[in-house]
């Protein structure tokens, strides 16, 4: 009997296991090798979409598979295509024979395309004896990435596994594509902050140390940190509620933890409160505190805010982690370094709307005075898991009207509508008429040397180049106000357009800053402003193709960080191309160094047992 239970609730983002594939095997590498891409045997479709059947009927044509199987049937015996926290499959096999080896594997939720599987060598089921290997093998799985769909943030990706639209969503690597990513995401927390603990003599030493200088997702200081101990039934918050008490709105969404930390101080379950630091806590910096635990006070907790956030917060949960047993003995490290990595995680409080990470105006980092920020639609404390991509509206963002001007000629005015609520800038547009030949990009295809240029690092200098050269191009330039190629929130800029004879199309192309390589365009080819016979089109038909058109694309060239407080954005990227690579296309460990990963331990349980049940098929679960 194999049982797989999702132990998730004990991670930092509960996620759903999928249905999956169970093989029985002598030869290693049925399905998937380290370092070598997807074999195309369907392990692709059960990885980024749940979906069993093709990698099954591989299976069934593999000569080196003596048995194989879909498994689907929770331990309650219902069929199910995934399971929540605290729920379990369960299937039997009936092994032909003791040299076969055990393979399975079933996609994770919150990812793209990770899956869990033991190593192609598979896990032993029989020993030297041949007598049933019984027991905990979770130690002999690992998290894989299939390498075949672009990692979107954990838990906050739209092309991730159980959110996604339809099967097949997401993006090839470096691949130009529509941006579809979230612009509010938050990596896992271990991306944001690292804590470690030792012991003397009953005294414990917590350091704290703010890890985004090793992050590629976000570069951000941290507020003063709030430390206390607390008996086992305090809770400072519960996930869901909407009971939320003002002086914890007063930290997460200013920083501040005084009052909170007045307030917890008069309390009976709680003991030595301790706030550390006087100011932010720089990247790289940390801060430590020394505390004293007790059989009445045996759990530790902890609380900062992320300053490039509006109401995002660091915590061990509601009820912290035990630092002591029932006898004021304390546990060994390494089990409650265990737990801290587990139970820290990043909240939303719900009190305030999200904004882009690192560009809000009413983010702690940026704003002008507390409590300034709109009130969020969803107004319960939850895990920080925000889909949200601010450009699936334009009218959100930006705005572009071309209207004709006599003639062959037009006017055309590009405009910042973001109005300062997310502070993302337009830089170096560019806007340029051509004769239909010229595609700037092909969707799904690399982007061009000249557009990653400019995508990546705002250098339009190939770009303007490669305009210029082109004979399919009538006519191009910048767009400047005042002399810079830079467009704030709440400017605009009009261009005067000159088309010609059998040259009716224009497109525009402009970095948004900050991003890795995100910018905006009319699609590949661009609007026709003359119809066939080479007349000016009506300003209405015009208006109409630009509102379909215009859209924000992904040059494809670097892995998408937070928001606007990514460390590899234009415009505070170090240097150029400094961002990482999206080249994926190979079936790797999963540690994502951009979002983070779940550790294997805390999501899933995997136990074989012997069954006494009826053998009917040697190859079926």
């Amino acid at each position: 009997l194999i049982r797989i239970e999702n132990i998730s609730e004990q991670s930092r983002l509960p996620i759903e296991l999928s249905q999956g594939v169970w093989l029985l095997h002598q030869q290693p590498g049925q399905i998937f090798e380290p370092g070598q891409p997807d074999f195309d045997n369907g392990l692709e479709a059960l990885a980024e979409d749940g979906l069993p059947e093709p990698l099954r009927n591989s299976l069934l044509l593999n000569p080196q598979v003596v048995g194989s199987g879909v498994f689907n049937v929770t331990a309650d015996g219902v069929s199910a295509v995934s399971i929540l926290p605290g729920e379990a499959f369960e299937f039997i096999l009936f092994p032909t024979s003791t040299e076969a080896e055990l393979s399975f594997a079933a996609a994770v939720g919150a990812h793209n395309d990770a899956f869990i599987a033991p190593t192609p060598q598979g896990i032993s089921l029989f020993d030297a004896g041949g007598n049933l290997i019984t027991g905990d093998v979770t130690d002999q799985l690992f998290l894989w990435d299939t390498g075949t769909e672009t990692n979107e943030a954990t838990g906050s990706g739209p092309n991730q596994i159980f959110v996604q639209a339809a099967a097949g969503d997401g993006a090839r690597p470096e691949t130009v594509r529509r941006f579809t990513d979230s612009t509010h995401a938050f990596p896992l927390a271990d991306r944001i902050a690292q804590i470690s603990v030792s012991e003397s003599a009953g005294q414990f030493t917590i350091n704290v140390e703010n890890s985004t200088n090793e992050s590629n997702a976000v570069s951000s200081a941290l507020s003063p940190g709030l430390f206390f101990l607390q008996d086992s039934t305090f809770e400072l918050f519960a996930v869901g509620s909407q009971n939320i008490d003002s002086n914890l709105e007063t930290f997460a969404e200013d920083g501040d933890p005084f009052e909170l930390g007045t307030s917890l101080t008069g309390l009976s379950s709680v003991d030595q409160v301790i706030i550390e630091g006087t100011g932010p806590l720089f990247p790289g910096d940390s801060y430590e505190v020394t505390l004293t635990p007790s059989s009445q006070f045996p759990n530790l907790n902890f609380l900062t805010n992320i300053v490039s956030g509006n109401d995002a917060f660091l915590g061990l949960g509601p009820s912290g982690v035990r630092l002591v047993d029932g006898s004021g003995i304390p546990r060994p490290i390494a089990d409650i370094e265990q737990d801290l990595v587990a139970s820290l995680k990043l909240y939303d409080l719900g009190t305030e709307k999200n904004q882009i990470p690192g560009s809000g105006p009413n983010q702690l980092a940026n704003q002008s005075s507390g409590n300034s920020g709109l009130p969020d639609a969803n107004n319960q404390i939850r895990i920080y898991s925000d889909r949200t991509n601010l450009f699936d509206s334009l009218s959100n963002f930006a705005a572009l009207t071309i209207v004709n001007d006599n003639g062959l000629n037009f006017l055309g005015n590009l405009e910042n509508s973001n109005g300062g609520e997310d502070n993302l800038i337009l830089a170096q547009p560019i806007w340029f008429v051509h004769d239909g030949a010229f595609q700037l990009f092909e969707p799904g295809q690399m982007a061009s040397p000249a557009l990653v240029q400019a995508a990546t690092n705002g250098d339009v200098g190939l770009l303007l180049d490669l305009l210029s050269n082109s004979s399919s191009i009538s006519d191009f330039g910048q767009i400047l106000t005042q002399g810079s190629p830079v467009l704030a929130p709440g400017q605009n800029e009009s261009f005067p357009i000159a088309t010609a004879l059998n040259s009716r199309f224009i497109n525009i192309f402009s970095l948004i800053a900050p991003s890795n390589d995100t910018f905006l365009s009319l699609g590949e080819i661009g609007v026709a402003l003359l119809d066939e016979q080479n007349n000016p089109r009506s300003d209405v038909a015009i208006t109409q193709d630009i509102q379909q058109a215009l859209s924000v694309w992904d040059a494809g060239a670097e892995r998408n960080e937070a928001g606007a407080a990514g460390p590899n954005q234009v415009p505070q990227q170090p240097t150029p191309t400094s961002g990482l690579s999206e080249a994926e296309g190979t079936v790797e460990l999963f540690d994502d160094p951009i979002w983070g990963r779940h550790r294997i331990e805390n999501i899933v349980r995997v136990t074989v047992s012997e069954s006494d049940a009826v053998f009917i098929d040697s190859f079926e679960s």
